[in-house]
């Protein structure tokens, strides 16, 4: 295996292609939490590419009669789903003035940008890959777009040329809508439940939060709400830690049909230009099973150096991906209709 070696570091050797795992490589916080759970998948062969998609079976237990011939026989259908891929570019610009400039904690101004705008193409992934954006073909004005996760996981208004069928569609019951100071322990083990009896089995859900949601469920523990009609409170502390300091933040919640990781996501429900959509930005989550998720790259994120057109020093990152969904169903949402959190 071979050692990561960062995107800062790639990012100085020009015209060279990333590797996903360099791309993702970063020291301290996760600033992009979905793709550091994203896995990159094989590369499509065309824009428009399709996968096969394995329904679970229902099976009967029926007995037979001593002697009866071979009634009507079983066999595994498959369906599938369809995707676009989108090129997504951040171009950056090195002005004359700020060439010219002394900048304290800058050395070199042109590395420092470049850096910069390839960290600016990591984050519009992010953007894209949480959105609401649905499949589209370039048409006019409009660009190719790939279909995003919360729109990956919307019961209905899906484009009708990039279908889901019924039996793939995430159930109503796995989607939450109702105010978000309504949103306690009881309505996210609904959730999971329903979740996990959609997929037969216990589901491992990685919870991509706003951070009102997040505080939302920080709360969760902080309450014993059958204990007492008052609600009454409750104190955790983390027992490593030398001074056994209170924490009220809890980020993995266990149910008896499956657990929730949480991670704190800024980049939730962003439009294309990257502002925030209405409350979900903020209070929305998705909860994802990412053995479900890949990217797909037609084209592995890269750099291009412009041509100098006389604003001075200029270039490019960019790359043509794709997000796809093996399985839609089994997987949750939150999209409360109000996000105050009491």
């Amino acid at each position: 295996m071979s050692l990561r070696t960062g995107p800062l570091t790639e990012s100085i050797q020009s015209n060279k292609k990333l590797d996903w795992s360099d791309v993702l490589h970063t020291a301290g916080q996760v600033t992009e939490p979905f793709l550091a759970l994203l896995k990159a998948g094989k590369k499509p062969i065309n824009k428009e590419h399709s996968w096969p998609v394995y329904e679970l079976g229902r099976s009967g237990y029926a007995g037979e009669l001593d002697g009866a011939v071979a009634g009507t026989a079983n066999n595994q259908s498959r369906g599938s789903l369809k995707s676009v891929a989108q090129w997504v570019r951040k171009v950056w610009q090195v002005t004359h003035f700020a060439e010219l400039t002394e900048t304290h904690g800058v050395k070199d101004e042109i590395k420092f940008q470049k850096e910069q705008g390839l960290l600016d193409l990591r984050q519009g992934l992010e953007m894209l890959c949480l959105s609401a954006q649905d499949c589209s073909v370039q048409s006019g004005e409009t660009p190719n777009q790939t279909r995003g996760a919360a729109m990956w996981l919307a019961n209905s208004g899906h484009n009708a040329e990039y279908p889901i069928a019924s039996d793939f569609v995430v159930s109503s019951g796995c989607i939450y809508d109702s105010t978000l100071a309504a949103f306690d322990a009881a309505a996210c083990e609904v959730l999971l439940r329903t979740a996990s009896m959609d997929r037969l089995g216990a589901v491992t859900l990685d919870a991509q939060c706003g951070p009102a949601l997040k505080a939302r469920m920080d709360d969760f523990g902080a309450h014993d709400i059958k204990a007492t009609t008052t609600n009454a409170a409750l104190k955790v502390y983390n027992a490593q830690a030398k001074d056994k300091e209170f924490t009220s933040v809890i980020d993995f919640f266990q149910f008896s049909s499956g657990l929730v990781r949480t991670h704190l996501n800024y980049n939730l429900w962003r439009d294309s230009a990257g502002a925030k959509t209405s409350i979900l930005s903020n209070a929305g989550g998705l909860f994802l099973d990412m053995k479900m998720w890949e990217i797909a790259f037609m084209d592995a994120i890269n750099h291009d150096d412009l041509p100098f057109d006389g604003g001075n020093v200029k270039g490019q990152w960019h790359a043509t991906a794709m997000l796809k969904c093996f399985m839609p169903k089994g997987q949750a949402m939150v999209t409360p209709s109000a996000e105050a959190l009491s």
